[in-house]
């Protein structure tokens, strides 16, 4: 069995994820813990005000649509943190 062809398209994935970095990418150092434990409890704060049930899946999922809103900039999601943290 030839495995060239596979061998070639890992390169060019490879390839196309260098390009991708953008020279403007910075490295970040990793959360702290009080950042981590502010994550959990906005996580369980959204869980409790929409009555989703707590399960490690769904904190999950909490915690990575509030990274993915601060971190995307996304219109009001300062004030929905806050509304998150202090209820509706």
């Amino acid at each position: 069995r030839n495995r060239a062809p596979l061998t070639h398209k890992m390169n060019k994935m490879v390839t196309s994820e260098e390009q991708m970095k953008l020279p403007s990418t910075k490295k970040a150092e990793p959360p702290t813990w009080a950042q981590l434990k502010k994550l959990t409890q906005l996580a369980t704060k959204y869980l409790e005000n929409t009555k989703v049930t707590q399960t490690p899946e769904s904190m999950l999922l909490a915690a990575l649509m509030i990274v993915s809103m601060v971190s995307a900039g996304v219109p009001n999601s300062s004030e929905e943190t806050a509304t998150i943290e202090n209820g509706p």
